[in-house]
């Protein structure tokens, strides 16, 4: 079997590096109440990874731009409200960052997030120094499951996609990561189960102190 040299990582944001989901879908649940819709955290969970927009799309069934606009700005609000109170990195982030900077890897985030939304978390967690790039939704034409964060991600390092191993936490993440033709690993913190998840990562792991032992090996 051929080895793969990887020279990038490329990392999502929301449930990768930081513990965010419940925050997210509670404070969707919250936004879309105020507007008279009734919806359930565990349905905002199976959706995030791709755009925002397209979260409210499909759960609330909303197709007018003005009110999908309302909405994100109510769910934006409430998020900002108990963000910081509430949200933080998962154990061993920042470590692993440092210690594969110092290795020599080029390392970029790759999000459904929108670009300042990105910036201003990476900063709020003082971390945005480790990475080389920040590509966001509205940086590209399609957000996830499309290739398009991944690939942009890897023209702004300038490596081959086949250089590149996403590390993400959603389905979308493994399509896209497929799609861009780079290896996924799929960041799985719980331990859950996968049976729902039709399409496979090619590793997996539950801990940032997996990820120096995966990529320090060529995989």
């Amino acid at each position: 079997m051929v080895k793969l040299k990887v020279r990038a990582v490329i990392f999502d944001i929301d449930g990768t590096l930081i513990d965010s989901l419940d925050v997210i879908a509670e404070s969707l649940v919250e936004a879309a109440k105020e507007m008279g819709y009734n919806i359930e955290s565990k349905d905002v969970k199976k959706l995030i990874g791709i755009p925002g927009k397209e979260i409210v799309k499909q759960l609330l069934k909303v197709s007018d731009p003005q009110q999908i606009k309302e909405i994100l700005g109510k769910w934006e609000e409430n998020q900002r409200k108990i963000y910081a109170k509430r949200v933080k990195l998962y154990p061993k982030v920042k470590e692993t960052l440092e210690y594969l900077k110092s290795r020599g890897f080029k390392l970029a985030t790759a999000t459904s997030l929108t670009s300042d939304k990105a910036k201003e978390i990476l900063r709020m967690f003082s971390i945005e120094k480790y990475f080389d790039t920040c590509v966001a939704a509205d940086d590209v034409k399609e957000g996830k499951p499309s290739p398009d964060v991944f690939l942009e991600a890897a023209r702004r390092l300038n490596v081959k996609t086949e250089e590149c191993v996403v590390v993400g936490d959603t389905e979308y993440d493994i399509l896209a990561a497929k799609a861009a033709k780079m290896k996924i690993i799929l960041f799985n913190p719980q331990k859950q189960k996968l049976e729902t998840i039709k399409t496979k990562p090619d590793f997996i792991m539950h801990s940032f102190q997996e990820l120096k032992t995966l990529l320090t090996k060529d995989i």
